[in-house]
């Protein structure tokens, strides 16, 4: 799992899905039991999910967006802060979209979850 490379640097890579709590929090503790601490994290992961008319969506689809796009962000902030939060400093950056500012025809479920997003931008641990 933990490589390093010939130029000094080091790195640990996990498979985690967004949509599972135990994923999210079992990647922090490696982080933090590799690393020692936890200075920086950059959420990117999500999906786009299927555009089409508002009306021809439905809770999967819904579901499919937003477990990922914004509870799994939501749950990675968690982890992420209460680590942060006991060290005393951290950066945590959350990668949203322009679909946050604008809109995409047949993309409200995508558009929905990168507004919510932006709404979480205030946080600050440092």
């Amino acid at each position: 799992m933990r490589s390093t490379q010939p130029a000094g640097g080091d790195a640990t890579s996990l498979v985690v899905d967004v949509t599972k709590e135990d994923d999210i929090a079992a990647m922090v503790r490696l982080a933090v039991d590799t690393y020692g601490k936890l200075d920086i994290v950059f959420n990117n992961a999500g999906t786009e999910g299927i555009f089409a008319p508002l009306v021809e969506q439905n809770k999967e689809r819904f579901d499919m967006v937003f477990e990922p796009n914004v509870r799994g962000v939501f749950n990675s902030m968690k982890y992420e802060a209460e680590v942060m939060l006991k060290q005393g400093f951290g950066s945590i950056t959350n990668n949203a979209s322009m679909g946050g500012v604008i809109g995409f025809e047949n993309a409200s479920l995508y558009i929905g979850t990168k507004h919510a997003l932006l709404a979480d931008a205030g946080y600050s641990v440092a």
